[in-house]
């Protein structure tokens, strides 16, 4: 009778277990995801990288960028960023982005461009490629959480 009851019990408790859990619309998300990282683009190229990095940027943000140790931390980040100056403009273009089904993490990559001045004024630009991870606000915004980048070695 104990063995009959488990059988029985169990499907109900997965059923239940399985009704509980919240839809998440990834293509959605994931459009929206697409958007934020447009935005964030957008941003830097209006009022400079490390102030669009500072809005964007979860508290606990990573940064791996290149020929450098990762640095931790919101603020941290944004220090370093001003301390390169802002005598630059760097812009990218998301090509993908796609949203786990726990609606809570994302990721987007895509090509970046970075334009400055050499140290004799010629005008210089480099791109790369970057892929950024992204975690869910309770706000329901997006806020970047790491952020990873390399120079491409061919120059378009």
């Amino acid at each position: 009778m104990k063995t009959l009851s488990l059988f029985l019990t169990l499907p109900i408790l997965f059923l239940i277990a399985g009704c509980s859990k919240t839809s998440v619309d990834t293509i959605a998300e994931s459009d929206a995801l697409l958007q934020t990282d447009i935005q964030f683009s957008n941003a830097s190229v209006a009022k400079g990288a490390a102030e669009a990095f500072y809005e964007f940027m979860d508290d606990s943000s990573v940064s791996l960028s290149p020929n450098s140790d990762p640095l931790t931390g919101k603020n941290k980040i944004h220090e370093r960023m001003l301390g390169g100056g802002n005598d630059y403009t760097l812009s990218w273009m998301p090509k993908k982005a796609e949203v786990a089904h726990s609606g809570d993490l994302g990721y987007t990559w895509g090509t970046y461009e970075l334009s400055f001045k050499s140290e004799n004024g010629t005008p210089q630009t480099r791109h790369g490629k970057y892929l950024n991870i992204w975690r869910k606000q309770g706000d329901g915004s997006w806020k970047l959480l790491v952020d990873i980048g390399n120079q491409s070695t061919v120059e378009k």
